[in-house]
């Protein structure tokens, strides 16, 4: 079976070969089981492997300047576009670069970002911030 394809855009930085991407949204329950709020969320962790480009800590350590990305996920087999999901006034929270001696990855990076606005395709979230 073929496997999917992702490419993201952090800020300024680009990556051809995404390692592992998840995103998620939340949503309160009552003791019923009842929605009791809105959506909110959208924490995007990504792994990429690393490079010589230092963009992301970058953006790490520059706290009030949001970025803007977008992860492309791709058909298998294919290099055309299946899916996307872009973000806007985004946010680096939190930053790790590892490096193995051994194993298919040697160095990599994990970050993991929240936005203030999601799109999922038609599918949009806007999360209430105060000004950061």
């Amino acid at each position: 079976m073929a496997s999917f394809k992702a490419t993201a855009k952090i800020g300024s930085v680009e990556f051809t070969d995404v390692i592992d991407c998840s995103y998620s949204l939340h949503r309160d329950i009552g003791a019923t089981g009842q929605p009791t709020s809105q959506i909110y969320g959208g924490k995007i962790h990504l792994v990429v492997e690393s490079s010589d480009n230092t963009g992301l800590v970058e953006s790490m350590v520059n706290q009030y300047k949001p970025i803007d990305g977008t992860i492309t996920f791709k058909k298998p087999d294919e290099d055309a576009k299946m899916k996307e999901l872009k973000f806007t006034k985004g946010h680096i929270v939190s930053f790790v670069e590892e490096f193995s001696k051994d194993g298919k990855n040697p160095m990599i990076i994990n970050v993991d970002i929240v936005a203030e606005k999601l799109n999922f395709g038609n599918a949009e979230i806007t999360n209430m911030w105060k000004n950061v």
